[in-house]
């Protein structure tokens, strides 16, 4: 039988059965160290292109309707596989036509894919998922804050000045004018009246400067031209729709809130902590990088600890940023580090841009 048997596997190859196709598909994934044969075949289909399983899929289709007898077929099965088919109750043939019907199924959910989503490109094997999309905003981010640093860094070094904060830059700003800054080999230049490219040998940025102390604002069409032009696999995000579909549905989901038409990250109530504001106090004072003022207890700073009921917790890891001191007959009895970024809209309404906001206007 083995001479007639291997006379009649070649003779599939003359009969333009790709047998060596199936064959390298059955050892290659189907082999001592594979763990579950489930588990095994799952992982190829993840990882194969379509045009690889069309041609698998004509393979086996062909082998199971060639001349060979049923006793030829499965020895070439088992010749091929390291699985103890008993043990699964099944046959070497019954099993590979369950492959057949699972590689199958596994194409038509592709098709359905495709139709809900044809932006994704699937012979990059890139399907969209919200971790994608949240790691390539939250690194995107990163990057953007990590530039603003470097040229707040170098305008200070060029400069001679001592510049902190985006407010402080946006200042600075307007007052020389100045658009384009070259520092250690990066081009930084402002467009927009809010927005700004950085450009070196290896590093594109485009970004546009965020609401209130934000560095960053996330605008999914500038991510997109970002990766793009940094030449990022992830193609799929190129034009910006598919990560502008993402936020408007974490917008949907609380995941995000929506400013002036550009995205950030919302806060998880997990990450938030509420301040232990004293009950009584006569005086708070506020300690920045711009300056120092005293206010007498009054019904806005009131208003302000009661809107301050959630505060994120990041508050602490954050430089150049103000001390809220509480006093009672001229002892310090609380302080709590404060921005416009980690408290609620509404109580950095009442702080920030009212009493914060008059305090500057009386100090000129």
């Amino acid at each position: 039988m083995d001479e007639k048997y291997l006379e009649d596997i070649e003779d599939l190859d003359d009969e333009d059965v790709e047998i060596d196709i199936l064959e390298n598909f059955l050892g290659g994934t189907f082999h001592q160290d594979m763990g579950d044969p489930d588990d095994a075949l799952w992982e190829l289909l993840h990882e194969a292109n379509s045009s690889w399983l069309e041609e698998l899929e004509t393979c086996i289709r062909e082998f199971l309707e060639s001349e060979l007898d049923e006793s030829q077929k499965e020895k070439f099965i088992t010749d091929n596989v390291f699985i103890y088919f008993p043990a699964f109750n099944t046959t070497p043939l019954e099993w590979l036509k369950s492959v057949l019907e699972t590689i199958e199924s596994y194409k038509r959910s592709l098709t359905v894919l495709e139709l809900i989503n044809n932006a994704l490109r699937m012979d990059e094997r890139l399907l969209l998922t919200e971790n994608n999309a949240e790691k390539v905003l939250r690194e995107y981010i990163t990057d953007v804050e990590k530039a603003c640093k470097i040229l707040l860094n170098g305008i200070n070094a060029q400069e001679k000045l001592n510049i902190k904060t985006k407010y402080q830059l946006f200042e600075y700003l307007m007052k020389t004018h100045k658009n384009k800054f070259v520092i250690d080999g990066m081009t930084f230049q402002l467009h927009g009246g809010r927005g700004c490219f950085l450009f070196s040998e290896n590093l594109f940025l485009n970004w546009d400067f965020g609401y209130r102390s934000r560095w960053c604002g996330i605008d999914p069409y500038k991510v997109g031209m970002t990766l793009k032009e940094n030449k990022s696999p992830l193609s799929v995000f190129y034009d910006g729709s598919v990560l502008k579909n993402y936020c408007d549905q974490a917008v949907v989901n609380g995941e995000m809130i929506c400013k002036y038409n550009m995205y950030y990250f919302a806060v998880p109530d997990v990450e938030m902590f509420k301040p232990d504001f004293p009950k009584d106090y006569d005086t708070l004072m506020l300690e920045g990088p711009d300056g120092k003022w005293t206010v007498t207890r009054n019904s806005e700073t009131d208003r302000f600890i009661r809107k301050s009921n959630k505060v994120h917790n990041e508050i602490f890891e954050k430089k150049n940023i103000y001390t809220l001191h509480f006093y009672s007959e001229g002892k310090e009895v609380f302080s709590v580090p404060y921005d416009d970024v980690c408290y609620p809209e509404n109580a950095v309404s009442i702080l920030s841009d009212n009493i914060i906001c008059n305090l500057k206007k009386n100090k000129k």
